[in-house]
């Protein structure tokens, strides 16, 4: 008995908590209301899930003709929708997609879609559920004055201004691709080392069907007074421009975190100017270089260059004492020789020059005469015994 009373009380409860729960939902929230023709839309499903719901169904529905990017994590049917199915383990969870808005979309466009939980009751998509593309015209405005606003630590000029203008040669919508251009400026104010410098921003954005560019000019217009070192420049990109995946930027930036970019530069001199570009292959409104303001910018004083440090002086050189080299011995001279005083007669000297040569030994004629000479004495002397051995 007191078994079934447990039982039943529990089932009450059930009841009673499922009667009582949060009902579950799901929002849709849209990246803009009033997106560019030929530009991205994220949407976004927000789906919400009490304590009892376990399944989900959504069925998704862009308006029509609109390109779907990504679908995210839903599936795609042949009629355009999206879809998303959840059994047993349905978790509270927000759903993306992106689509394009078409080039030649005008006027308002409405989003439809259902969903269902485990009641099996379909519910329409709550939320924000329509868009109206703005219609561009061919005007030309400009505005000035006005403070701009501080950025870090980046002060505006005191009697600084920002001005901006926009120049079309033809209607965007419809897709004619008429190039258009917006040019906006503002002088910032920057400490560098207890010195107020100004730096100015000019930045000037050229669209077309195909390709959207936005040119950044940083001017640095002080004097030498105004030299920076390790200059830094943020940029927060507005998601209505772009996604950064999108973006060519050059120079490429030194660090990225979200969507704001940095670059570091070592030295900004006086009067010297660097050039950013962000690039995206579509058409972006050129309104939205004015969405760019969240920036900074920070500078330090450069640190003044050692003097060249002075010759180091140089050794004196060792004073070396005189050597004094021993006296020469004087060789005895000879006296001169007298002409005809001891000198050998003047045949003697033709038999010494025809015996000897020049080093003083016996030359080969010399020998060569004796031997002929001891021949012939030899010869004769053959001679004369032959001639006495007759005789006798």
């Amino acid at each position: 008995m007191e078994t079934k009373i447990l039982t039943y009380a529990l089932i009450a409860a059930l009841f009673m908590g499922m009667a009582f729960a949060e009902p579950s939902a799901v929002a849709r929230s849209l990246s803009s209301t009033a997106p560019d023709p030929c530009s991205s839309l994220t949407v976004t499903l927000a789906v919400s899930v009490n304590s009892t719901d376990t399944f989900y169904a959504i069925d998704e529905a862009p308006p029509a003709g609109w390109a779907i990017t990504s679908p995210g994590t839903g599936s795609v049917s042949p009629s355009g929708h999206i879809k998303w199915l959840t059994y047993l383990s349905a978790v509270s969870t927000s759903l993306s997609y992106t689509i394009t808005v078409p080039c030649n979309a005008a006027g308002t466009n409405e989003f439809s879609g259902e969903y269902g939980f485990n009641d099996a009751i379909v519910h329409p998509i709550l939320g924000q559920s329509s868009v109206a593309i703005p219609v561009q015209d061919n005007s030309t405005n400009s505005t000035s004055g006005g403070d701009d606003t501080n950025h870090g630590s980046a002060a505006p000029s005191s009697g600084g201004s920002t001005s901006s203008s926009t120049s079309g040669g033809g209607s965007i919508v419809g897709g004619s691709g008429s190039p258009t251009s917006t040019r906006s400026t503002t002088d910032v104010n920057v400490d560098v080392g207890g010195t107020q410098c100004i730096v100015t921003i000019e930045r000037e954005m050229e669209s077309s069907n195909t390709s959207s560019v936005l040119t950044t000019t940083l001017t640095n217009t002080g004097g030498s007074e105004c030299n920076m070192a390790n200059f830094v420049f943020t940029d927060a990109v507005p998601s209505d421009f772009a996604q950064m995946g999108e973006i060519s930027f050059s120079p490429q930036y030194t660090s990225a975190s979200g969507a704001s970019v940095t670059y570091a530069f070592p030295t900004f001199a006086g009067g010297e100017s660097k050039t950013l570009t962000y690039s995206v292959l579509r058409w972006v409104s050129p309104r939205r270089a004015n969405d760019f303001t969240g920036y900074s910018m920070s500078a330090q004083k450069p640190v003044p260059a050692a003097p060249p440090a002075a010759p180091a002086p140089e050794a004196p050189l060792p004073v070396q004492e005189p050597t004094l080299a021993p006296p020469a011995k004087a060789l005895p001279q000879e006296e001169p020789m007298l002409a005809g005083a001891n000198q050998p007669p003047a045949n003697e000297n033709l038999l010494a020059g025809a015996l000897f040569d020049s080093n003083g030994s016996i030359s080969l004629v010399a020998l060569a005469a004796l031997a002929i000479g001891l021949f012939v004495a030899l010869a004769l002397v053959l001679f004369m015994m032959q001639r006495k051995a007759r005789r006798n």
